[in-house]
Parts: C-alpha cells; structure tokens; sequence
C-alpha cells in the first residue's frame, strides 16, 4: 500500500489509429468490469467517438450468428443486469447440465479469454451508443496511434484491498503484485517480476527479517510460502494506517487465511482508541481462531 499509495488507481489506455481501429493498451486493471466499461463508453462517447472498427482476429472465436440456449440451463447462468450475456458466454453455458452451479474462469483459455474481452467491449459500447460499424485489418506499428483516453478505474487500491480482504480474492492480490512490478521496472510485467519486487521491498523496509519469509505466489495459495509470526506482526505496524480495509468480525479487523490442515488469522483489537496487533499461525484442522481472538480481547479488559 505504501509502495503504489492507497489512492493509487489502475489504468487503461485507449488509442486510435489511422484506420479508425480502437486499440487499448492494459495496465493489469483488476477491477476493469462491466460498470467501468460504461464509464469508459461514454467518456469516449463524451470526446466525438461514434463508431469504432472491432478487428476480429482469426484466432478470437466470436460467433456471428444467434445463439440458442435451453431455457432449463439460459436460467441458470448468473450475471449482473450491467453484464451483457455474450456469444462466449452462452457457449460456455452451452457445456453445463441443468441445474448445474458453475464459475468460468476465461483466463485459463486465452482464445477463450480474448473472445469475451472483444464482446464485452463491444457489447457495451453499442449499449453507449459507440456503434460497432465492421472490421478493419489493425497494424501495429504500421499506423500512427493517437492517445485518446487514459482512464483510472473508479476505485482507488485502497478500495480494491477492501474487497480483496473481504472476499479472499486470489486474483486481485496477484494483479496487485504483478502491478508492482510494473509500477517499479515498467511495462510490460508478470507475477515473477512483481515478486522479486516485492522481496526487495521486504528487504528495504525489514533488513533485519531476511530468512523470516518466502513468497512464491501474490495470494497466499502456495504452500512454499512461509512467514514467521515475528515478521507478520512487523507487517502489521507496518500496515497499521490501512487496517479499515480489514473485515470487522467479532470486535476485531481480521484477516483470515486457510490451507487444509492450517488456519491462521492476523489483524488488529480496537481498545481504548488504540489498535492492538495479533497474529496466530495454528496447524490444525479445527477452526478456532475466533475463539481465541475472544480470548485476547477479554485479556485487554482485565
């Protein structure tokens, strides 16, 4: 949070060529759903936009024609009323037995992935009047690209790490990571850059806690991740300022964190105006952390 700032906001840059091809230039934007992209819609609408060129690559499968759902399984697939339901969408639903509960995760297919950005967008944008007129052959390099848009996402990282705290949201804290290392060595970046930014950050900052850590992963999913409760417990000062973005549960803002077999939690008591930081690292099955956090806090009355 120090590092890239609590009001630091992900951006997205938008370009034009001379063909009338809108290209955008990402920058690791966690949060660039369906409400940004309205945002984003008529911002360009705002700047004399009216149509766009959508170049849809060999490689992008986007289905042209209707496509036809059994309504059994057309109910069953859940998104927000600001979500468009695309071609890709509808396929992916396509593949589900009534009844069925599922989550796609597009990025584990990259055809998969770049046919519902292109949708996405391009849905969108016609919902903000930006109409999508054909297709023109996009050159990279061969045409001058005019900026015309560096949008920054509505919620600032201060914003973002509420709701990476309060859902557990494994993607965002990797986003978060690989930002930095693009934020520190410039674009373009990875995980593995973000990382070995991170760790030298840690040694900036904790010169004195060389060996009390190891990161392997932004999430905390890894099981070759270690941390010592000494070092947590420093991170916990060191985080202090930020700990409304924790989740208030029974009379503290925690952090919980949980592998098969170990349950660990990290966060701060509120007593008498002053935060009191707490770490508890326990290999077990049984889930009694809250329990625990009780006990501290009956501690702090006596």
């Amino acid at each position: 949070m120090d590092f890239l700032k609590g009001g630091y906001r992900f951006y997205t840059e938008f370009y034009t060529d001379e063909d009338d091809n809108l290209l955008i230039k990402g920058y690791g934007d966690p949060y660039l759903v369906s409400e940004e992209i309205s945002i984003i819609a008529r911002k360009l609408t705002a700047l004399g936009l009216q149509f766009v060129y959508i170049n849809f690559n060999r490689r992008v499968l986007i289905q042209r024609g209707a496509a036809h759902l059994p309504k059994s399984i057309r109910a069953g697939l859940f998104r927000g009323p600001q979500t468009p339901l695309t071609a890709t969408a509808i396929k992916l639903g396509q593949t589900l037995s009534p009844g069925t509960l599922e989550r796609f995760n597009t990025g584990k297919d990259k055809l998969i992935h770049e046919s519902y950005v292109v949708e996405l967008f391009s849905e969108v944008f016609a919902r903000n009047g930006i109409r999508i007129t054909g297709t023109s052959e996009a050159k990279p390099g061969r045409s001058k690209l005019k900026l015309i848009l560096t949008h920054e996402n509505t919620r600032t990282l201060r914003d973002v790490a509420k709701g990476l705290m309060e859902y557990s949201n494994n993607f965002i804290a990797n986003q978060v990571m690989t930002v930095i290392g693009g934020e520190y060595n410039g674009y373009p970046t990875d995980l593995q850059t973000g990382l070995r930014v991170f760790r030298r950050i840690n040694q900036e900052i904790f010169p004195d806690l060389e060996g009390q850590y190891a990161f392997y992963e932004g999430s905390g999913l890894s099981r070759d991740n270690r941390v010592t409760c000494n070092y947590m417990m420093r991170v916990l000062y060191a985080y202090r300022n930020y700990y409304e973005t924790m989740p208030f549960r029974s009379g503290a803002y925690v952090k919980t964190g949980t592998l098969t077999g170990i349950n660990n939690i990290a966060g701060y008591i509120p007593h008498e105006g002053r935060l009191y930081p707490f770490v508890m690292i326990l290999y077990t099955n049984d889930d009694e952390r809250f329990r625990f956090v009780g006990i501290m806090k009956n501690l702090l009355l006596l």
